[in-house]
């Protein structure tokens, strides 16, 4: 199981990359624990999709003042193709930041033991 990257530990803070082992010019999403105990993070709410064109970095912009964390809360509500799944009337989940923060600094401590 892959953590964190500790050595990538620069902003933006939830950047998809820091959190998946580079092997062979490619990401293993796979072996990613923060992948993988993201799914199971509670939601703290909803926002649903109202106007168009919509741009799936606000999202986060909304929740957390931050387009930081977007690709985070595609994977969290199974958002692959952002045009085709988001259309007006989506709703999408979203877990609370602090609950993000928790497990970003889980992934860090288990690193640093490793």
């Amino acid at each position: 199981m892959y953590y964190i990257n500790l050595n990538k530990d620069a902003e933006p803070r939830f950047d998809l990359d820091k959190f998946m082992e580079f092997i062979e010019g490619d990401y293993d999403v796979l072996s990613s624990y923060f992948l993988y105990a993201l799914r199971d993070l509670p939601a703290q709410g909803v926002i649903k999709i109202t106007e168009r064109p919509f741009r799936p970095e606000l999202i986060p912009w909304k929740t957390y003042n931050s387009t930081a964390a977007w690709e985070v809360l595609m994977f969290y509500n199974n958002v692959f193709d952002c045009i085709e799944d988001l259309q007006l009337g989506t709703e999408l989940s979203y877990p609370s930041l602090q609950s993000l923060e928790q497990l970003y600094f889980r992934l860090k401590a288990l690193s640093l033991k490793g």
